[in-house]
């Protein structure tokens, strides 16, 4: 065997767990990106992002499990863009519903329902009839 495949599988035999490693990092930082996406609760708040995280992470796994850490390598990516937009979405979704709460709460119940006794009547008494503003705006050829 000449020098030159020597050195040649010394440096291929030397890149390969460097790939392994690299990835096993990229994976370990999808996983965690995962996991703050689940407890920002964005499975509830924001479920087409976190679907695509989960399903990305999912493959990410499997894809390493087979060796395939280039495949493995660019999902964890995916996985921990879509986990940041996930998070993204449940925090604007939570703040969202924390404001309404906030407004709902502060509404007086006097604009939400009317008492019983100032409510409008829903019909005129018997004998009245209601009056038509438009009633004197007939036009002849509607007659």
């Amino acid at each position: 065997m000449n020098t030159c495949a020597l050195v040649g599988t010394f440096w291929i035999a030397l890149a390969l767990p460097g790939c392994a490693a690299k990835s096993m990092v990229r994976l370990i930082e999808a996983e965690n990106a995962h996991a703050a996406a689940l407890s920002a609760q964005a499975d509830e708040r924001a479920p087409y992002a976190w679907t695509l995280t989960d399903a990305y992470m999912k493959k990410a796994r499997e894809e390493y499990s087979h060796a395939d850490h280039a495949d493995a390598d660019r999902l964890s990516e995916l996985t921990i863009q879509w986990a940041d937009r996930a998070i993204e979405l449940a925090t604007a979704a939570r703040a969202g519903a924390e404001a309404l709460e906030e407004a709902v709460e502060s509404v007086p119940d006097e604009a939400v329902r009317p008492p019983a006794e100032e409510a409008p009547p829903v019909a005129p008494p018997e004998g009245e009839k209601l009056e038509n503003p438009w009633e004197d705006e007939l036009l002849e050829e509607d007659l």
